[in-house]
């Protein structure tokens, strides 16, 4: 019985050790955040009242060497409704928000097909091709990309018109193809007569009527996209 009693005081004593090395660790930290945050000499100081710096003072300096677990609540609440207030919604309008995005749907690694893709960046590629007053390749691109995707889940649905489809087409061709286009961006006779023949094909134009024309259109925005670092840095 005696031996039983030993044996438990020791573990006892063992406890006790442990949680006062615990404490005084605890202590150690607190001490640091408090001397590098809160303290007034603190290099990194951060903006607080003095009763709420007066408070965390009393918590991690109590008698006992115990530290108060929300020693840093109070001054944790207050710094995070200042971030929210005067920074966060700041940040979700910010360009290093929008590169976020951007870093999350490709890994880090963008380029203009990511931007087609993406409503954010493809509203500021559009503004920069504004700026530099050359918006009729993307323009183009955009109105056939849609064609395309529309004429493959009509196909796909079995919903799928010729003529409907000519008709769609032909708006492109006489804005973009046609010798009288109201909106020429240079491309040339070969393209041209490629595109008449895809759009007059029997059974109707294909997904892939504009593909020739629409990497046309790619090539040269990647010029623009590649030599325009105004887009890169936003």
């Amino acid at each position: 019985e005696r031996r039983r009693e030993a044996v438990l005081q020791a573990k006892r004593q063992n406890i006790g050790l442990a949680q006062r090395q615990q404490s005084e660790s605890a202590r150690a930290d607190a001490l640091n955040i408090y001397e590098t945050y809160l303290s007034l000499e603190a290099k990194s100081l951060v903006s607080l009242s003095n009763n709420l710096r007066q408070e965390v003072e009393s918590r991690i300096c109590q008698s006992d060497g115990f530290i108060d677990p929300a020693s840093f609540r109070q001054a944790q609440n207050q710094i995070f409704d200042l971030l929210h207030e005067k920074y966060y919604l700041d940040f979700l309008a910010s360009q290093y928000m929008c590169r976020y995005q951007i870093d999350v749907l490709t890994g880090g690694k963008f380029g203009l097909r990511d931007v087609l893709y993406h409503e954010t960046m493809l509203g500021y590629f559009m503004q920069f091709l504004e700026r530099e007053d050359d918006t009729g390749f993307l323009e183009f691109w955009l109105t056939a990309e849609h064609i395309r995707e529309q004429i493959l889940d009509q196909t796909k649905l079995g919903t799928y018109n010729a003529d409907d489809a000519v008709g769609d087409c032909m708006i492109i061709y006489d804005k973009y193809f046609s010798l009288q286009a109201t909106h020429p961006v240079g491309f040339d006779d070969r393209v041209r007569f490629e595109v008449e023949n895809s759009i007059c094909r029997e059974g109707g134009p294909l997904p892939t009527c504009f593909s020739s024309s629409q990497k046309i259109a790619f090539n040269r925005m990647k010029v623009s996209w590649e030599g325009g670092t105004g887009i890169v840095t936003l």
